[in-house]
This record gives C-alpha cells, structure tokens and sequence, in this order.
C-alpha cells in the first residue's frame, strides 16, 4: 500500500513539473526539465517493485483463500 502513494505522489510531481513548464513555455527554468525527468525516473523505479509485489500479494490471497477448500475438513454434518 505504501508503494502505491509513493508512486501515485510521484506521478503527481511529474505531472506537476509538466505543468509549469507547459504555463510558460517560451521562458521556464531548464531545471525543471531535469527535475521532471528524475521524478519519473524515481517513479518507474518504485513502479517495478510495486506491480510485481502486488501480483504475488493477489497470488498469496487467493491461495490461503482456496487451499482452505481442500484441507480435509468437511462442511456437511454427518
């Protein structure tokens, strides 16, 4: 979960940098240019660990979810 704000909040800087170049395109700070290249940089960097986390944590529930299925215990009364 703290991986998704983190890349969220990142991704909001970025898009936050894109716009105030985009105000004043004839006259922005060229380091804005580099602060939106290094934000997105930092974004796709926690991006690639997020995805990958959250398909074994989906994989990780709905297997301790259906294994309980098959543990031998019956539901029915006998």
């Amino acid at each position: 979960m703290g991986l998704t704000v983190v890349s969220r909040l990142l991704d909001s800087l970025e898009n936050l940098w894109a716009i105030f170049i985009y105000t004043n395109p004839d006259d922005y700070a060229t380091i804005l240019i580099g602060l939106m290249n290094s934000t997105e940089a930092l974004k796709w960097m926690v991006i690639s660990v997020e995805y990958p986390m959250l398909g074994i944590a989906i994989a990780l529930a709905l297997l301790t979810r259906f294994t309980s299925l098959f543990d031998g215990r019956s539901e029915s009364p006998q």
